[in-house]
């Protein structure tokens, strides 16, 4: 110990409120990401979206998943094939 202590800092507890940069979260409590299999053919479906929804609306401060690609044509296949036959892209 020196003759000088530094100020012990307290940290916040897991339920308190969490901001970074402009995002605000309600809490600390984090669901990490998980394949859930609820992508086929790559594409978002309402059952991908419910997944995530039910733990915010439990009270989860942030929702995260496990891989995102974003292409013109809304899939993420982009990787293996960047503009597939069987998904247009818009006009």
């Amino acid at each position: 110990m020196t003759d000088i202590d530094p100020p012990r800092l307290k940290a916040p507890g897991p339920l308190a409120p969490a901001t970074s940069g402009l995002l605000t979260r309600r809490n600390r409590a984090v669901k990490a990401a998980t394949f859930a299999g609820l992508t086929p053919k790559g594409l978002m479906t309402d059952e991908l979206i419910d997944f995530h929804r039910r733990p915010a609306a439990g009270r989860v401060g942030m929702t995260t998943h496990d891989m995102c690609m974003c292409a013109i044509y809304g899939g993420t296949h982009c990787v293996l094939d960047p503009k597939p036959a069987n998904h247009p892209v818009p006009a």
